[in-house]
């Protein structure tokens, strides 16, 4: 609970928010995080190495919070169909990816939502394999780097399925023009989901819930795109440790699969 902005505030007030301390409390103990025990979400508290001028009135408003970083990706895209001859009728895509959302549950301490939308699918029956190609590749997936479906073959192949986080399937071609008399045409590989990765200060006792997006299907047609994957959702707390020193990973948590879990952000301030 946040600190007063105005009036008195005693020295065992900050050390009940921040933990730690002597008996004889001093401010000198109190330095912002990562020279100090106090969170660094305290911009007015100075970070000096526990040196130069601190004061009480630096911690009117001050608030013990958690630091937390985030990867946040949204699924594939399916990939597109591909024909036996000629165009696939209207181009129809294959499934978009299912965003994938870091999300407050229960009682609002203020975090806000965070998005990685699904990847789009892929176009189907699109291009003519001699022109162009229907053989596009799934977009990479930005987790890492890689990961997109496969391309059809050169004759009527099926689109790859792809195999990484957030990674689009892959297009299927068309077939080729020995049978029948016209070139198929091929579909377009689906894209990548998006990935919206960074840090945050939370409260203690947020809980927040990780919901990773299933991954788009591919076009069902005369070759099958390839099928976009599930997206992926990671959490890192920073907090204290038991002797008052910050820690990068005190506390983490991952969904790797369509669906969803919660983590509570359960530490609190070093209590030593």
């Amino acid at each position: 609970m946040a600190l007063t902005s105005t009036g008195t505030l005693a020295f065992s007030t900050i050390k009940g928010e921040f933990g730690g301390g002597s008996s004889n409390i001093s401010l000198s103990e109190y330095y912002r995080d990562p020279e100090g025990v106090v969170s660094g979400n305290n911009t007015d508290v100075p970070s000096g190495g526990n040196s130069g001028p601190i004061s009480v009135s630096d911690f009117y408003s001050s608030e013990f919070q958690l630091y937390v970083t985030y990867k946040v990706i949204g699924g594939g895209g399916g990939g597109g169909g591909g024909a036996s001859s000629g165009p696939v009728s209207g181009n129809p895509r294959g499934a978009s990816g299912s965003s994938s959302t870091l999300a407050e549950q229960g009682t609002s301490t203020g975090f806000s939502t965070i998005t990685g939308s699904g990847g789009t699918g892929g176009l189907s029956g699109h291009a003519s394999y001699k022109d162009s190609g229907g053989n596009t590749a799934g977009a990479a997936s930005p987790l890492t780097g890689g990961g997109g479906g496969a391309k059809g073959s050169w004759s009527g192949g099926v689109g790859g399925d792809a195999s990484a986080a957030g990674a689009g399937g892959g297009g299927a071609s068309g077939t080729n023009r020995s049978w029948p008399t016209t070139d198929g045409y091929g579909g377009g590989g689906g894209s990548a989901g998006t990935q919206q990765a960074g840090s945050v200060y939370v409260k203690p006792t947020a809980v927040l819930r990780l919901t990773a997006g299933a991954g788009g299907t591919g076009y069902d047609s005369h070759a099958d795109g390839g099928d976009g994957y599930q997206g992926y959702v990671s959490v890192t707390v920073r907090a204290p440790g038991t002797d008052g020193t910050w820690t990068d990973t005190k506390q983490s948590a991952t969904q790797t699969s369509a669906g969803n879990s919660d983590v509570t952000i359960a530490d609190t301030a070093y209590t030593g």
